[in-house]
């Protein structure tokens, strides 16, 4: 097994994709959103609105922190690949 790391700095996040685990259905949801979905846009599943405003803002937060304190973060995921 082969494992390829994927790194994104947080800068070059601009939002996050939601995907309704009932249906399958996704979306985009910028950082700068004031007011994501409160329920899925196809099967109107209810979404966690309060929750994932507050993770936006939260990574919208650390960004301007970047900026200010001269600092980088990064998102890490591994891909594993069976060869």
């Amino acid at each position: 097994m082969t494992k390829t790391i994927l790194v994104t700095n947080l800068q070059e996040v601009k939002g996050l994709k939601i995907a309704c685990s009932k249906c399958g259905a996704y979306w985009f949801v910028p950082i700068d959103t004031t007011d994501p979905p409160h329920k899925c846009i196809s099967c109107d599943n209810k979404m966690p609105n309060d929750s994932i405003k507050n993770a936006l803002e939260r990574v919208s937060i650390l960004i301007n922190m970047m900026n200010e304190f001269d600092f980088n973060t990064y998102i890490e995921t591994e891909e594993e690949k069976n060869t």
